[in-house]
């Protein structure tokens, strides 16, 4: 039997760090102590603007395609976010460009956004090329934005500045948390980046080397981060916009737009029942006109539909999905962590009990979240009221030991069911087999301990839009969907393993 439980939040920008939810948006990181910028002198700057005023910077990489930090869109949606392009003072206009879609990685500070039309190229308005091999020597490099000159002073002129990039391992010395992905630069007190520059770009030797993520405290002679550019070469190459993509249509790419089931094919009508789905409260706090439809990304590729009541244990969305998750009583759903982690019970909403988007299941309040720390992937959200179990909604075990063999599994979602499809309606369903972490590392996955990874062969798999919902073998929960390298290429799939955190769950459920 089917068993379906559904989130909802609202879509909200933000920048350097998630913003409070009470606000539309908060522009955040500054250059302090730069230099008004000559115009024409940074011809790849773009800035990220909400109907009201900029918010992030970003870079323009080709004609379709601005990269920038994914804090300043993850929470977004195209409708909310102008590119403009050309600008040197933020009073001057500039060349303005509708978005198609917005991709934001599903772990790190790095997005990119594909526009509906190209980018019309001249003096002042050129891509820049990006590095693409890891350099962390100390090198001389220029960061620049419109962020803060001082506090709440926002400069109408762009800004620049010229630093000095420094290893990560003086990074750290010098107390910065910093991971491979990262690249720091440090300067003097009273120089520096700060709120409203997250996004923008960090440039030496002519190439894009990082973008903005977070610099706090603001220029008090510690080092500011940037996401390092080479790092997600790959990432970047897979989701790069072409020219192919004007006459494409757009689907939009969000870490927090996903959704996805797991269950065994062949006990579909056992499974869903366990499965629930999580949903952005838009229509419970906004005009529908407030905060327009999402597209979804994370799918199925290459599954089946599920029969009716075949996975009773997960969630979805249906007016606005973002993720699915698992019953694991009548209180507590379990999910992963990066769909939770910047939103507040009141912008969510969970759905049990429905195999279909557009029709039937039961909605529930959330009254807690809890996520756990990062790099764990997993988090649980507690309801207002419990759950009633029945034929179409049940919990579903957990698994409590560690297993590394192969098995077999199944994992559901109403992702596309195509690269190029829209999301499906009806639930769809795929075997799948596990893989050891020995040999997910063998194909070239970056994983952990706390890992555990499928393989299917090219057209089949996850992709944006299933994070959350529960992978499962022989009846009981092994894993969380947490992230897919590329989609349904052939290339292992990643779950947050379930048993590796069972003592957080067993602390944190429902008591």
């Amino acid at each position: 039997m089917i068993k379906y439980l559904v989130i909802s939040a609202v879509t909200v920008l933000g920048s350097f760090a998630f913003p409070n939810f009470q606000q539309e948006i908060t522009r955040t990181g500054r250059i302090i102590g730069g230099t008004d910028a000559p115009v024409g002198f940074i011809p790849y700057i773009v800035s990220l603007q909400n109907p009201h005023y900029h918010f992030c910077g970003g870079s323009i990489i080709n004609a379709h395609t601005v990269v920038t930090a994914a804090h300043c869109i993850r929470k977004s949606s195209p409708q909310l976010v102008t590119v403009v392009a050309g600008v040197t003072k933020l009073s001057n206009g500039g060349d303005k460009y509708n978005v198609g879609q917005l991709i934001s990685h599903p772990t790190s500070d790095i997005g990119l956004i594909i526009l509906e039309k190209p980018i019309q190229f001249s003096n002042s308005v050129q891509a820049i090329d990006w590095e693409k091999e890891l350099n962390d020597e100390s090198r001389d490099c220029v960061v620049s934005g419109w962020g803060e000159t001082a506090p709440s002073l926002d400069p109408d002129h762009l800004q620049y500045i010229n630093l000095k990039t420094i290893s990560n391992e003086e990074c750290l010395s010098r107390g910065q948390r910093v991971q491979d992905e990262d690249i720091c630069t440090c300067t003097k007190v009273g120089e520096g980046i700060c709120y409203g520059d997250s996004g923008g770009p960090l440039v030496a030797d002519g190439k894009l080397i990082g973008c903005v993520s977070r610099g706090l405290p603001c220029a008090e002679g510690r080092p500011d981060v940037y996401t390092r550019m080479s790092y997600f070469k790959d990432w970047i190459e897979q989701n790069l916009a072409g020219p192919e993509f004007m006459n494409s249509e757009v689907q939009v790419k969000s870490s927090l737009t996903l959704i996805m089931e797991l269950e065994l094919k062949n006990e579909a009508k056992k499974t869903a029942q366990h499965r629930v789905y999580l949903l952005w409260n838009t229509n419970d706090f906004f005009s529908t006109d407030a905060f327009p439809k999402t597209s979804y990304n994370e799918r199925i590729v290459g599954g089946s539909d599920a029969p009716k009541s075949s996975s009773p244990y997960v969630v979805s969305r249906r007016f606005s999905h973002m993720c699915g998750g698992s019953i694991i009583d009548a209180y507590t759903i379990l999910t992963a962590g990066h769909c939770i982690r910047d939103v507040t019970p009141p912008w969510l909403t969970v759905v049990a009990g429905t195999y279909m988007l557009d029709e039937g299941g039961d909605r529930h309040s959330v009254r807690e979240i809890k996520v756990h720390p990062i790099p764990g992937d997993i988090g649980l959200v507690i309801l207002e009221n419990p759950l009633q179990f029945s034929d179409s909604i049940q919990p579903i075990n957990l698994e409590e030991e560690n297993n590394d063999d192969v098995r077999d599994c199944v994992v559901c979602g109403w992702g596309q069911t195509s690269v190029s499809s829209s999301l499906s309606n009806h639930l769809q369903c795929l075997k799948s087999k596990t893989l050891s972490n020995k040999d997910c590392l063998s194909h070239g996955t970056s994983i952990r301990d706390d890992d555990i990874c499928t393989l299917t062969k090219v057209g089949e798999g996850i992709c944006g839009g299933d994070s959350g919902s529960p992978l499962v073998a022989n009846n009981t929960q092994i894993g969380i969907v947490a992230r897919g390298t590329s989609c349904a290429v052939g290339r292992p799939d990643i779950y947050t393993r379930v048993c590796y955190f069972k003592e957080w769950i067993r602390e944190n459920r429902k008591q």
